[in-house]
């Protein structure tokens, strides 16, 4: 199994597992109509960055995986076989702009399992990329706190960064997508282990959100996600819902159905505090 203690996710064993597709090659883009159920391909937005160390790190759980949703029984094949599709489109574009890697609270292989299971033609993509389990390696360590166990991940990963060098004198450009409180503070609090003019962005998605919902934010991510990476300061952001009526509400599935905007300031001791005595 693959949940975690800050998402309890536990999977029926009788769900059907979602039929391949003829493989599908993305080209890395941030633009697209924002009307667009698809984001169809235009011209790209960004051009990569030059020395600077670009770290782009997704947490996978209602971030890329619609994990509420299938544990819920909502969702149909050919929702997951769209999703797969914006994943996928998302994680060769953050590829092209920088290392990118998912961290999961979720045990060692927990990415590589829903991966077989419900994304079938991801696997490919997935090999490209370093897929962490911040539980296998710190769950020993900090038993019952996921937010430990994504914190000392990210700053082992950057520590390592810093120990190895290389030819990036700007810093490491940091930038963090996910659900969770979790990763948003493992972000903040890694920021004591970079150097030079490094920077964090964080970008929140919608808690426990449904397939069209995860569509939306995905499509709105990618056409926005070259902007995030190239901006020079710190900051945090969060996906916001559009308000629609009860009868559009397909439209949440639309990158014009999310708008992106600055995140306040968490209290993250009183939010940890609050998911692990279950309150």
């Amino acid at each position: 199994m693959g949940e975690s203690l800050s998402k309890g996710y536990y999977f029926q064993q009788d769900v059907q597992e979602v039929p391949r597709t003829p493989p599908h090659t993305p080209t890395p883009v941030c633009g697209g109509s924002p009307w667009s159920m698809e984001s169809d391909v235009t011209t790209p937005m960004w051009s990569a960055a030059t020395g600077v160390d670009t770290v782009i790190i997704f947490d996978w759980d209602d971030t890329l995986l619609c994990s509420s949703a299938i544990n819920n029984q909502s969702w149909s094949p050919q929702q997951l076989q769209q999703l797969e599709r914006a994943v996928e489109t998302i994680l060769h574009t953050a590829m092209a702009l920088g290392e990118t890697m998912i961290v999961t609270n979720g045990n060692a292989t927990w990415v590589q399992d829903s991966t077989r299971r419900f994304f079938p033609g991801l696997a490919k993509t997935l090999s490209r990329l370093t897929v962490i389990s911040a539980r296998a390696s710190f769950e020993s360590s900090f038993p019952g706190d996921p937010f430990a166990w994504k914190r000392q991940c990210f700053k082992e990963i950057l520590a390592r960064r810093r120990q190895e060098g290389g030819n990036y004198l700007g810093g490491v450009n940091l930038v963090v997508l996910g659900d969770s409180p979790a990763e948003i503070e493992a972000a903040q609090s890694a920021v004591k282990v970079l150097h030079g003019k490094s920077v964090v962005k964080t970008l929140k998605f919608k808690e426990a959100p449904t397939v069209n919902e995860l569509l939306g934010q995905l499509r709105r991510v990618l056409q926005e996600l070259g902007s995030l990476v190239s901006e020079e300061r710190a900051g945090n952001k969060t996906l916001v819902p559009r308000s629609f009526p009860a009868h559009l509400d397909h439209l949440s599935s639309w990158a014009s159905g999310w708008r992106i905007s600055e995140q306040e300031s968490w209290d993250y001791s009183r939010v940890a505090a609050t998911l692990l005595v279950g309150a």
